[in-house]
């Protein structure tokens, strides 16, 4: 046992608790935590706590159950890392800081190594509800000096409805086993200012940060709020700062190898991290005084409830947090008469901590506005919405298991009173009453969700030979939940946060579209596309969902595979069918492409705009400080890097390329093409796996902002940004003209302006009655013949049947113009017979007249790249 532990459990043990009275409470908890999870150990490989009968592949708890095993894949494996993953999004991989990753619960499924990942995970869970509970036990045991209260505390913490809310798929938020040891130290170190102390406030802090980052932020504010009461009642202020920012910058080093890389790719990265929606997922007024309707206690009132609460935002896993009457009872009644210097900090730990869950205004029975001016009361969780580390926590609700530590101990107290009391006898019926009450409240059965594992997993698995799998179509929102089974690294498969900057390479190249989402493809690709596709990403094996297809699509897809990528069909059932390819992977001799070959689609994987025309060239333009190219395996040998880069903007911008994460070249660049070179040594490119080349500048990029021409108004800079279905947040429309900003969603966002500067802008929604394609096309014929048109559509083909090629024709567009409908598209047209300005791809889409706004500091564009062996 180290040494450390030995020294903590020998305080314990000093304050009158045995190593055997310490086995006996945990053993006691546990038997509650295999009692109140049940049926859960009988069922540890086949099934996983969540609503559904059967395992909805999509769900969190399908997520999470991936977590812990890539923690500890990552860990007993010399070539992977836990901090980022290229087994999703291949190859370009995510990072696994900015993810709810339960990096503790994952190194606690180690020790479990003969069990599968779904076994030990749930094993974990049954224990973290024990260990949880032997946590408060410690905290109520320091607080009460009381065996019986502290028992309680450990239960009424360890074992409360909102665990068993979350436990249904939120797995993450089962980790709450430090939080009330992050208590306990900091109020050992202000009653006795050790050493000792000090380094076990610092450890609990920093060990929470590997739990979820949500309880992370939460116990900083725990601390904040015992440190700022002991400020204001004790004496000792200066030594009791000087102590907790000792055990701060501990807790900092103890959390680094984590924390540091988070708060890189937060500050650094595009990682997308959802700061709104704070009062979707909050606790009314109501929810803390009424059990849920999954608690056996709710069934015999289930009618009452129906019919005079709003279930919606009252109950439900992000709206539940009932403490329980007993408990009230117990703090209100009895522990307001007892409440010692601890407790009275507790009981206001608690109710500063339930008012947070509330959100930013207060809610009673899901009403939030009142009278006829529809007033808001607001709260103080509003200010904590817009702290820097709160902003992302978007779940208030979550907060209240803050308030559980302050109300078990704060229970434990009014406990320990009725047991002190002069009737011993009535106080031990008052108390066991009151004990058994909540421990009968507190049971919610867990959901089970049986695994039903295909039948395509288990030939996947069979097969020993290298390669990834491709699962169609390439859903975004579907976890990698069968990759401990199958070991193979996929092209798409969620995570909790995605860089958005992600999906849309799976969208460049009909090849690629053709695996995400065939039935959305222009145009099936080639022989020649599909199988260099194959190769440069090793795809062994594809998936295809059957129940996602109709069935003449199920055998387009069939046939395409077969005759595109060549593989094979070796598995089929109701619901799937499994294609292989049946060839080895070959790496290439070299490698030569043009930004204006439709082959370097396949290239442009990270953070390039879609391919567009400059000076009479085609470029793909950096649109972020740090963009990548994939190349396929090559034969092993000494290569000569060759590359056209130009630069527009501020000049000299410094690059810096890598390869496979290894710096090897630095450049200067200037106003212009630039010629770059670098010799690349044997053994630098690999041979047998995708190679990552990356452009790394010092300064912000993104597109030139006088793309375009001047013809038309020139002297009205006009700018116009369409997302597609792929870029973030779904997209967005963007028209500015004169200065003038004009935005929309999914839809077409249509501009008419003239030389004066007059802006008419109208929105067009697919499908709807009012908006058809002949309405589109009478607005462009009847626009003024000086005007300009400007368009930016996300999400759009076609207006009520008719193409939207046949509505652009008057702005010199084809009447047969077809686009892909979940790709990006902005335009600029004239109808005095100038060319358009077209943009249009997977990237987002951009362009604009000259004299438009500056929209970055320098723009860097590849224009062409060969590996040629020496």
């Amino acid at each position: 046992m180290p040494t450390t532990l030995q020294s903590w459990l020998a305080g314990l043990t000093r304050s009158g608790l045995t190593r055997r009275q310490i086995g006996l409470v945990f053993g006691l908890y546990l038997a509650l935590s295999i009692a109140y999870t049940f049926p859960l150990a009988l069922n540890l490989s086949t099934h996983l706590p969540d609503k559904h009968p059967t395992l909805d592949l999509t769900s969190d708890a399908a997520l999470q159950s991936w977590y812990p095993w890539w923690i500890r894949y990552a860990l007993f494996s010399p070539d992977e890392s836990v901090l980022h993953s290229d087994w999703v999004y291949y190859p370009l991989g995510m990072e696994m800081t900015m993810q709810p990753a339960m990096f503790l619960h994952g190194v606690m499924t180690i020790p479990l190594f003969w069990m599968d990942i779904v076994a030990a995970n749930n094993t974990v869970i049954i224990l973290s509800f024990a260990l949880s509970g032997l946590a408060a036990f410690f905290l109520g045991y320091y607080v009460t000096r009381s065996v019986p209260a502290a028992l309680f505390c450990g239960f009424v913490y360890g074992f409360c409805p909102y665990k068993f809310q979350h436990l249904q798929g939120h797995i993450q938020l089962m980790s709450t086993e430090t939080l009330p040891l992050v208590a306990l130290s900091l109020i050992r170190l202000f009653d006795k200012p050790e050493r000792r102390n000090l380094v076990w406030a610092g450890i609990w802090l920093g060990l929470t940060a590997y739990t979820d980052y949500y309880y992370f932020a939460y116990s900083l504010l725990m601390v904040g709020f015992i440190t700022t009461y002991r400020l204001i009642t004790d004496a000792s202020r200066l030594t009791h700062l000087r102590n907790v920012a000792l055990a701060g910058v501990l807790a900092f080093a103890f959390a680094a190898p984590l924390i540091v890389p988070a708060l890189h790719s937060a500050t650094q990265s595009d990682y997308a991290i959802v700061t709104a929606n704070h009062e979707k997922h909050k606790a009314d007024l109501l929810s803390p005084f009424l059990p849920s309707q999954r608690q056996w206690v709710s069934h015999p009132i289930r009618g009452l409830l129906d019919a005079f609460t709003n279930v919606d935002k009252v109950d439900g896993i992000e709206h539940a947090i009932y403490i329980g009457w007993p408990l009230i009872i117990l703090c209100v009644w009895f522990g307001r008469r007892a409440l010692s210097r601890h407790g009275l900090m507790f009981a206001a730990l608690s109710a500063s901590f339930l008012i947070l869950t509330l959100g930013g205004y207060l809610q009673v029975n899901g009403v939030e506005a009142y009278g006829p001016l529809e007033w808001k009361i607001p709260l103080p969780g509003l200010l904590l919405q817009h702290l820097p580390v709160f902003e992302g926590a978007r779940a208030p609700s979550r907060i209240y298991i803050i308030a559980v530590i302050g109300l078990s101990v704060w229970g434990a107290i009014g406990l320990q009173r009725i047991l002190k009391s002069d009737r011993i006898l009535k106080g031990t019926h008052v108390a066991t009453v009151l004990v058994a009450v909540t421990m009968l409240e507190y049971v919610m059965p867990p959901g089970m969700s049986r695994i039903d594992e295909p039948g395509w997993v288990e030939v996947v698995a069979r097969d020993r030979k290298p390669g990834l799998l491709a699962r169609i179509p390439l859903f975004p929102s579907r976890p990698p939940f069968w990759q401990p089974r199958t070991e193979r690294k996929e092209l798409v498969a969620t995570l909790g946060r995605t860089d958005p900057d992600l999906p849309p390479y799976y969208w460049r190249h009909d090849a690629l579209r053709f695996l995400k989402m065939s039935q959305h493809l222009s145009s099936i690709p080639t022989e020649t596309d599909g199988g260099y596709l194959v190769n440069l990403l090793g795809i062994r094996y594809a998936v295809v969902d059957l129940t996602q297809f109709k069935e003449p699509t199920q055998k387009r897809i069939a046939q395409v595979l077969q005759d595109s990528y060549g593989m094979v069909e070796v598995y089929r059932d109701d619901t799937s069918a499994l294609f292989r390819y049946p060839k080895d992977f070959t790496p290439v001799e070299d490698l030569s492409f043009r930004t204006a070959d439709r082959m370097a689609e396949f290239h442009l994987a990270l953070g390039w705009s879609n391919r567009k025309e400059h000076k009479e060239e085609i470029v793909a333009w950096m649109t972020r400080k740090r963009s990548v190219l994939t190349i396929p395996a090559v034969k092993a040998g000494t290569f000569e890097l060759n590359a056209e880069v130009v630069l527009e903007g501020e000049a000299p911008t410094r690059l810096v390329t890598r390869l496979n994460g290894s710096e090897f070249g630095n450049f200067t660049l200037r106003r212009g093409t630039n010629h770059i070179s670098r010799r690349i040594l044997p053994g630098q490119l690999k041979s047998d796996a995708i190679n990552l080349v990356e452009f790394e500048v010092d300064r912000a990029v993104g597109f030139p902002h006088h793309i375009g021409t001047t013809a038309g108004p020139g002297e009205i800079p006009i700018e116009v940004i369409s997302g597609g279905f792929f870029t973030e947040g779904g997209g967005r429309a963007v028209l500015r003209i004169g200065g003038k900003l004009f935005t929309g969603h999914r839809g077409l966002l249509v501009g008419v302006t003239d030389t004066t500067g007059q802006v008419d802008v109208l929105t067009f929604k697919s499908n709807q009655e009012e908006d058809t394609g002949a309405r589109l096309e009478t607005l462009i014929r009847e626009a003024p013949a000086s005007a300009t048109i400007v368009i930016a559509a996300r999400t759009l083909n076609q207006l009520n049947g008719v193409a939207l090629g046949q509505s652009l024709r008057w702005l010199g567009f084809p009447a047969d113009t077809k686009m892909n409908p979940l790709s990006s598209l902005a335009i600029i047209g004239w109808k005095d017979g100038t060319a358009p300005i077209l943009d249009y791809g997977a990237s987002w889409a951009m362009v604009g007249t000259a004299g438009a706004r500056k929209l970055c500091d320098a723009s860097v564009g590849l224009k062409a790249i060969e590996f040629v062996r020496q």
